[in-house]
């Protein structure tokens, strides 16, 4: 493994992310929780 692999060893894995609150709740952890959970 070279150097530049250490610095990033979590690149192109994906997490399954799975909130309590998702939108489209407005207010609270809703909004954030949909964000995170966006692929670019």
């Amino acid at each position: 493994m070279s150097d530049a692999d250490h610095h990033k060893p979590f690149e192109g894995c994906r997490l399954p992310v799975v909130p309590t609150d998702y939108a489209p709740e407005l207010t609270g952890i809703g909004p954030y929780a949909a964000q995170l959970g966006a692929v670019p």
